[in-house]
């Protein structure tokens, strides 16, 4: 499988995103709003401030400001600018407002050419003449640190925001979220996953999950040289997509109201290649296969979200073989719905196991028993920071999809395509399917949750495969099998890797 689009690892930097703002509308009434956003770099998004003139303002041309000194990729620290009250007689009469109740720790919209997110503080401001407050050239000293507000003689300030990685019919400008509702916003969009036009996501690789050499002393003191490979193709077709709205004040800091919805529809499927000369027990642990960033967003002080995708793979066997084995899983997803927190909404999930090929070639004379269980877990991880760490907090949508081979056999030559049941062994073979869709967070994000958060989507196992035959003898041979792993067991924990 190859990518239909390619993810872009995200780049959270606003000062390179054209937002859809009305510019010439002064942000002096109560309510400052800011829309941004591509859907490749950035998420599509909505911020909504809203506060008195003693807290709110704006010193952007609109408002009568002219700004010079400003970096538009200032996204830390403090940035001095110089101000000038200038233009028609209609945007001047708006300079005034910003120096009402003083500027000092007001919250300000900013000219989208300057810094990295369209609101800050003003940490100094300073008037080269006194004979007009507005008229003159001012030094303004500016920073995105709002928790170091003191809200003395301030008046409250509450923040919204909605943001997306999918676009559709429905909008999230901020007269929407005004006039429709945050909430049912959010939701109404990824209530029909059919209707979502998300960006696809494809991924084929192969590569070697395991490769180990072994010296492992006998009981006769001989040492034995022994190995262990593992080769993994994995492949994964799917739609994604997030959603999050996020409500609280800025002045008092606090957070209100958090909701998260992830939606991921396709299929994965993942074979595994094991070729093995040595017995005992394995785990690859888990290995990143794969690790993309995903459309983010980052309003500076305010804001910050960071998700990726991410695929893990591993392998666990409790084998005793000295064979070669080759089986994979693969599962369908119709619909994995994630709503969190869980009192948010009912998350759903679904999933269909589709037939996979089963190869497995063992050497002579030789017995096998034990099982061999092979994972690719796609997860999403969305990183979430409020309030420049007020609240901090990752939310996470795993898949995991799992095969297990169970062995039962004995080969009396060497035997070729076991699953064909040649006479050639006795035993039993099985391959079975998993599939576990898990959801939580960790972190914290008062009051929403104080703690780690786990809950299960979906647990769901299938039969993909199951083989008994009996070639010339008693078809259990369950007890040799067993007796033969037991004593090569006990070998193996002496067995060491080559350096």
């Amino acid at each position: 499988m190859t990518f239909n689009k390619r993810i872009v690892l995200a780049v959270l930097s606003i000062a390179s995103v054209k937002a859809a703002n009305d510019w010439s509308v002064p942000c002096v009434s109560g309510t400052c709003s800011y829309d941004t956003g591509d859907g490749v770099d950035t998420a599509y998004a909505s911020l909504i401030l809203n506060g008195p003139s003693t807290s709110l303002s704006d010193i952007t041309p609109a408002a009568g400001w002219q700004i010079s000194g400003c970096s538009p990729t200032w996204a830390s620290g403090t940035q001095k600018v110089h101000v000038t009250c200038s233009g028609t007689d209609e945007e001047t009469k708006h300079c005034e407002h910003v120096l009402q109740g003083g500027a000092v720790d007001k919250i300000v919209r900013l000219p989208q050419d300057c810094g990295a997110g369209p609101f800050a503080r003003v940490v100094n401001w300073k008037t080269n003449s006194k004979r007009s407050r507005a008229s003159k050239t001012h030094a303004v000293t500016l920073d995105f640190s709002f928790k170091n507000i003191n809200p003395n003689g301030k008046g409250r300030v509450s923040f919204s925001a909605t943001a997306t990685n999918v676009r559709n019919n429905s909008t999230l400008s901020a007269t929407n979220l005004r006039t429709r509702g945050r909430k049912r916003l959010l939701m109404s969009r990824f209530s029909d996953s059919d209707s979502i036009d998300a960006p696809p996501i494809n991924l084929s690789k192969d590569f070697t999950l395991f490769d180990q050499s072994f010296n492992c002393p006998s009981n006769g003191g001989v040492g034995v040289d022994a190995s262990l490979k593992v080769d993994m193709s994995v492949a994964l077709d799917a739609q994604l997509t997030f959603g999050y709205t996020v409500a609280g004040t800025i002045i008092p800091p606090a957070l209100t109201q958090l909701a998260l919805t992830s939606t991921l529809n396709g299929d994965a499927s993942a074979e595994f290649d094991v070729a093995a000369s040595v017995k005992g027990n394995f785990d690859t642990g888990s290995v990143k296969i794969f690790q993309q960033g995903l459309p983010g967003l980052n309003f500076p002080g305010v804001l910050n979200l960071g998700p990726q995708f991410i695929v893990n793979g591993q392998v666990t066997a409790d084998l005793g073989v000295q064979a070669n084995v080759k089986a994979g899983a693969k599962w369908t997803f119709p619909t994995v719905s994630l709503i969190f927190p869980p009192d948010q909404g009912r998350s759903l999930a679904k999933a269909v196991p589709a037939q996979t090929p089963l190869d497995l070639s063992i050497n002579p004379t030789a017995s096998v028993a034990g099982a061999l269980t092979g994972r690719i877990i796609p997860k999403v991880e969305l990183g979430i920071d409020v309030l420049d760490g007020l609240a901090e907090a990752t939310v996470f949508l795993d898949v995991e999809v799992s095969s297990t081979l169970g062995l039962q056999v004995t080969a009396e030559a060497s035997a070729s395509n076991i699953a064909a049941a040649k006479a050639s062994a006795n035993g039993c073979v099985t391959l079975d399917g998993q599939v576990d869709i898990n959801a939580g967070a960790t972190g914290a994000i008062k009051p929403i949750f104080d703690k780690n958060v786990s809950f299960n989507l979906l647990s769901k196992k299938a039969q993909l495969f199951q083989k008994c035959f009996n070639t010339g003898g008693d078809a259990s041979t369950t007890g040799k099998s067993r007796y033969v792993l037991d004593r090569l067991l006990a070998e193996v924990s002496m067995c060491k890797p080559k350096q």
